[in-house]
């Protein structure tokens, strides 16, 4: 064994986590429903030990002035009651998901456009027209998730599911050439 090769069940795990990844990228096209319902899972997970902190930094910090505190202790509460209905009613968490994946799409796009025009000279106009053109395809996608929000869903599933499909490859590539990257 060289000093740049791990060992061979090193590889070996590498290759059959590879080979799970790439199952599990299949199985998420295929059951889109159950995708959905991990994502709400752990927005409601992440919203839950948001409320939970905020409430703790509410109720526990003596140093911060008592409107401060007190909006903590809103905020912790407004958390926890959107953790309780996302775990009560799924489709409203995938939901959030897909509109805060369209505003995130927005103001990218928005960003992009904002870059390319910017950046005037200072880059080769062919990329300057490709960063602006690549910006109103975001907000144009980001407007058509927000109108056709089971459209955002069906993209967060096979961008998850293409996701996993290539980190499989890699895992496998990996464990196959023997290197460390």
């Amino acid at each position: 064994m060289s000093a740049g090769k791990p060992p061979s069940w090193v590889r070996g795990l590498e290759i059959l986590a590879g080979l799970v990844s790439i199952i599990v990228s299949f199985y998420v096209v295929a059951r889109p429903g159950v995708a959905l319902l991990t994502i709400s899972i752990f927005f409601a997970a992440a919203l839950l030990l948001l409320g939970i902190a905020r409430i703790a930094r509410g109720v526990g910090a003596k140093g911060l002035s008592s409107w401060s505190r007190a909006l903590n202790v809103i905020v912790g509460l407004l958390a926890l009651a959107l953790a309780l209905a996302t775990v009560a009613f799924p489709l409203l968490g995938d939901l959030t998901v897909a509109f805060m994946f369209a505003f995130g799409l927005l103001f990218t796009g928005i960003g992009s456009i904002a870059g390319g025009q910017a950046l005037g000279k200072a880059i080769p106009s062919w990329l300057r027209y490709l960063t602006i053109i690549i910006g109103v395809l975001g907000i144009i996608i980001a407007c058509m998730i927000l109108i056709f929000p089971l459209l955002g869903l069906a993209t967060l599933v096979l961008l998850l599911g293409v996701n996993f499909f290539l980190f499989g490859l890699e895992l496998i590539m990996l464990g196959a050439i023997g290197r460390v990257p």
